[in-house]
């Protein structure tokens, strides 16, 4: 391999930071228009997104929160991310260290944490659209400032082969930012970045804090009477639903 090419294959490779910049962006900012082999493409084997009493594996947060989501979802969706800085390794305390694009303690560890904060607008189809699992009409409803605190657990994955896995911020189509984006180093040997693109920066866990949406959209009223109900008979189906 080429200095050149190996210079050119360790730029694709991003950081810590810009994985989760790029998660962001190709979920809560992509709506309802996910691309979901390049948003699966971020995430390490193992993977679990949790949210308070909820629980997802890359399997149902790919095939069955995000599809359900964005199955009511009218026009496009918009993301503001508000901060995003590097907190040190697992074994640390999470301390912040830079903001933006900014790469920090741990990252050499082989295992980094993320934290977030970014709110998603959107609205809902016009027709035809109920909460889950439930009869509750949400159909029409706008959501504004979707508040969304994470940490992200990002480890250092080795991959089958660099340039057959390797997504770089230009390839990827996630979204787009006006905030800088991560690069590694300009004087870093060549030679150093072709061994480090044999490894790539994925998500592990995400332990995220957001809003109540029912809230947000003045439904949790209706939906609390409904499940009320539902637990008084056979019980429904649990679908996110858009007909």
């Amino acid at each position: 391999m080429s200095s050149v090419n190996a210079a050119a294959q360790h730029k694709a490779v991003m950081g810590p930071v810009e994985v989760a910049r790029k998660y962001i962006l190709g979920t809560h900012g992509s709506l309802p228009d996910l691309d979901y082999p390049a948003v699966e493409a971020l995430l390490a084997p193992g993977f679990l997104l949790t949210n308070e009493s909820e629980a997802h594996d890359a399997k149902e947060l790919l095939g069955q929160v995000y599809p359900g989501w964005s199955s009511i979802v009218k026009g496009r969706s918009v993301v503001r991310i508000h901060a995003i800085l590097a907190g040190g390794n697992e074994d640390d305390d999470a301390t912040a260290v830079g903001g933006g694009g900014g790469e920090g303690g741990g990252v050499e560890q082989g295992r980094c944490r993320v934290l977030a904060h970014w709110e998603t607008d959107y609205d809902v189809i016009d027709e035809g659209a109920t909460w889950y699992g439930t009869d509750v009409d949400i159909s029409g409803k706008k959501v504004r400032g979707f508040q969304v605190f994470a940490e992200f657990q990002i480890t250092h994955t080795k991959v089958a082969s660099a340039s057959s896995t390797t997504v770089s911020a230009s390839e990827s189509g996630l979204g787009s930012s006006d905030e800088g984006s991560v690069s590694p180093s300009a004087e870093e040997p060549a030679e150093a970045g072709a061994a480090r693109a044999l490894r790539e920066w994925r998500i592990r866990r995400i332990i995220q804090r957001s809003d109540t949406v029912v809230k947000k959209m003045g439904i949790e009223e209706a939906v609390l009477e409904c499940r009320r109900k539902q637990r008084q008979q056979p019980a429904a189906s649990d679908g996110a639903s858009a007909s």
